[in-house]
């Protein structure tokens, strides 16, 4: 039989266990707040325009390498409509952003976030892929007409921010 000593070092025990516990509890109810909802706030931090393009591909078709893949060329470049999104709490990114309209617009889009940059490198938009049209070809982004050095999933928008994706046959001539 437990002592009475016993007994109340197992409930000042259980009482520690019970306090450490709320004190988790309260720390990741606070990083998931201030981390992933803008430090508690719901509100939309501005918006930005994305638009997804293959205005070289639509005047060269000749580039594909696989002719089935002119199918998903349109005749104007235009594979996803310029569209402006609010900025939200959790999704503050290029990348972000670009997942959405693919979403809304029903594009399809293939990435590898396992590529040893630790950043997002998209492969392929509306099944045109990097290569589809040579060797130096594939996507490129730009955030207010400006090429960024790192990962769409690195670059945070600011209100009135526009990005736009487009689709190369050769990178070494661009800008």
């Amino acid at each position: 039989m437990a002592t009475e000593f016993e007994n109340k070092v197992k409930g000042r025990r259980n009482k520690r266990r019970i306090m450490a516990a709320v004190a988790v509890l309260l720390i990741l109810l606070f990083v998931y707040f201030w981390f992933f909802r803008g430090g508690g706030s719901g509100e939309a931090k501005g918006t930005a325009t994305v638009e997804i393009r293959c205005d070289q591909l639509s005047e060269d078709l000749s580039a594909l390498n696989d002719k089935a893949l002119a199918g998903y060329v349109p005749e104007d470049g235009t594979i996803a409509a310029k569209t402006s999104y609010e900025i939200v709490p959790g999704e503050t990114t290029a990348f972000d952003l670009t997942e959405r309209i693919c979403k809304d617009q029903d594009v399809q889009i293939e990435i590898d976030g396992n590529n040893g940059y630790g950043t997002v490198y998209v492969k392929g938009i509306n099944y045109l892929y990097e290569f589809s049209a040579g060797k130096y070809s594939g996507w490129m982004f730009t955030v207010n007409g400006e090429s960024p050095n790192y990962g769409a999933d690195q670059v945070k928008l600011e209100d009135g921010d526009e990005v736009v994706w487009y689709y190369v046959i050769d990178y070494n001539k661009e800008g």
